[in-house]
């Protein structure tokens, strides 16, 4: 399953860790290539460094892979959004006709 993911670096521990910017390059590089996203962007949002990436778990116990590496090198806040691509909406169809008629008000 695709997931969205939100790791949010705290402002004081980004701070730290670009005050060697060799060294914070590295380490994202470094993440990157553990976590093996299928897209990854960086961006600015509640005053806040964020990376946002795109990555498949086929299981729960992946989740500590894709987690721990921003938990412990940079203190960031995780978040796993649950996403559906076109392909996955279109297998869903069947489920949403039936459903839709039982619920819809």
């Amino acid at each position: 399953m695709k997931f969205l993911v939100k790791a949010t670096i705290p402002v004081e521990a980004g701070n730290r860790l670009l005050s060697q910017p060799a060294e914070f390059f590295d380490l994202v590089t470094k993440i990157l290539g553990d976590v093996r996203p299928e897209a990854f962007y960086f961006a600015l949002a509640d005053g806040q460094r964020n990376n946002y990436f795109v990555v498949n778990v086929n299981d729960g116990s992946e989740i500590p892979r894709i987690a721990e590496p921003f938990w412990l090198a940079m203190n960031a806040h995780v978040e796993f959004i649950p996403i559906m691509d076109h392909a996955d909406i279109e297998k869903s169809r069947s489920v949403i006709e039936e459903i839709v008629p039982k619920y819809a008000r």
